[in-house]
């Protein structure tokens, strides 16, 4: 899993580096952030399913496999907007931010540390204190 945390006042995204299985720490230096056509896409859940993720927003239905759990942002840079991608019976609804938001396994420390106006990178340092499953490098982004 990881953390992704989204401050839409200070225009900047974070997510961390750590990639789990069960209980093991896979690694500490996975880059989670895949740009396609002009898309930045930062993804959480799990590593086999980020291919589908990215296709299914391209597609018209956006039909998904129904087990594909989708925590997911995709910053559409030519629009200058971010958006939130989430699914549910095998339909992948993408919806704008307009608001402070996280996601992924730490998602709910990340956005108590943003209402307390941390940065989205502190935020995901704060939820690394205590989600197992995000550590590793933080990386912030200005969208």
């Amino acid at each position: 899993m990881t953390t992704i945390a989204y401050s839409y006042k200070m225009g900047l995204v974070a997510y961390d580096s750590r990639a789990t299985g069960g209980s093991y720490i896979y690694t500490d230096s996975m880059e989670k952030k895949i740009k396609v056509d002009g898309v930045t896409f930062l993804l959480a859940g799990q590593c086999s399913d980020r291919e589908e993720t990215v296709a299914a927003y391209f597609t018209e239905d956006r039909e998904i496999r129904e087990d594909i759990v989708v925590n997911a942002f995709a910053i559409v840079h030519k629009e200058k907007k971010v958006y939130m991608l989430t699914a549910e019976d095998g339909k992948m609804s993408v919806t704008e931010m307009d608001h402070d938001t996280c996601a992924g396994s730490g998602g709910h420390y990340a956005i108590t540390a943003l209402d307390c106006g941390l940065t989205p990178k502190e935020a995901i340092k704060m939820a690394a204190k205590r989600d197992a499953c995000t550590g590793g490098k933080i990386r912030q982004v200005k969208v």
